[in-house]
């Protein structure tokens, strides 16, 4: 029976794939829903899944399906990523900070630079949080803001 499934898992991830690398992020959601629905345990499907659900800016379940792939692999760089993406998207940017700097400080190389300047990003956000709330937030920065 896994012989049957896992042909069609692997033509739904590759299909999925294509899709996000084309930014054809409902049809991503699709095809990695479908796989999902074949084989729940395989984690990849769900970092993809959560990847396509940020580009349709449905950062909620991208955060899901982070959490859902951190829960079979807590040290997944990927999910990690997807999971910092999410909640930089829903605005918690201290949470996502926290995440990306876990990411960094898992020390992988090829991730390393792309969590950097997640945290940069986060590092900004707080930054304009904080001057907004101390009411020092210069005219031009509020203009870029709005």
């Amino acid at each position: 029976m896994a012989t049957l499934e896992q042909p069609r898992c692997d033509l739904l991830y590759s299909s999925g794939e294509t899709a996000l690398k084309e930014k054809r992020y409902e049809e991503a959601v699709e095809k990695f829903t479908a796989a999902l629905e074949e084989n729940d345990k395989n984690q990849h499907f769900f970092i993809k899944r959560g990847e396509a659900y940020v580009g349709v800016k449905e950062y909620t379940e991208a955060l899901n399906d982070a959490n859902r792939a951190l829960s079979m692999d807590p040290r997944s760089l990927g999910a990690i990523r997807v999971k910092g993406m999410a909640l930089f998207y829903l605005e918690e940017y201290e949470s996502a900070r926290s995440v990306f700097t876990e990411g960094i400080e898992m020390g992988s190389s090829e991730h390393t630079i792309t969590f950097k300047q997640w945290r940069r990003k986060c590092d900004a956000e707080l930054n304009i949080e904080q001057q907004e709330e101390a009411g020092t937030l210069s005219d031009e920065v509020k203009q870029q803001v709005d």
